[in-house]
């Protein structure tokens, strides 16, 4: 364990790969600043959702992927309800009927008048949120010893503070 970070066997090779898809996705995140200059389609999102999941299954974090991936998490499930909702009622009644004005949920409130710019960075707000709520086990695990600058451990009581060891800890009761 280096800098709290618990050592995987095997995934070296990961952190160099990881760091190419971070600088990767910087420089695309440069040229897609607005007026967007170069576009990602459903291939490339849908590759990088893959890589994503992957990489947790290899260090053993896939449980932190609805969190973490929050945003990109509740986009999917609005997809998934919008077109269940509208193929079971397009079955019983004979006409589909939808839950959001499009999906997935960022056309939804395009299509009610906010623009694209407001919904980036509400999206991008509520994508930093789990980053900070998922920040709580490092200061939670650390200990005034190892690390001065940082508050003594606080235990979280009953099954959220278990819940939030086992996820950062790997399964790991503390």
């Amino acid at each position: 364990e280096y800098l709290r970070v618990p050592y995987v066997e095997g995934a070296g090779e990961l952190t160099v790969f990881c760091a190419a898809m971070i600088g990767s996705g910087l420089g695309f995140l440069w040229f897609n600043c607005h007026p967007a200059q170069v576009f990602m389609g459903d291939t490339g999102s849908l590759t990088i959702g893959a890589i994503i999941a992957v990489i947790a299954l290899i260090v053993r974090k896939e449980l932190l992927i609805p969190l973490l991936c929050g945003v990109f998490f509740i986009e999917t499930l609005s997809v998934i309800m919008q077109v269940s909702y509208f193929k079971y009622t397009r079955t019983k009644t004979g006409i589909g009927q939808r839950i959001f004005k499009m999906a997935p949920l960022h056309h939804h409130f395009q299509k009610l008048g906010f623009h694209e710019s407001k919904i980036v960075s509400r999206f991008w707000i509520l994508g930093i949120l789990p980053l900070l709520l998922l920040s709580i086990p490092i200061l939670l695990s650390s200990s005034s010893r190892e690390a001065p600058w940082l508050p003594a451990p606080v235990a979280l009581p009953g099954r959220v503070g278990e819940w939030l060891r086992r996820a950062w800890c790997g399964g790991k009761p503390s």
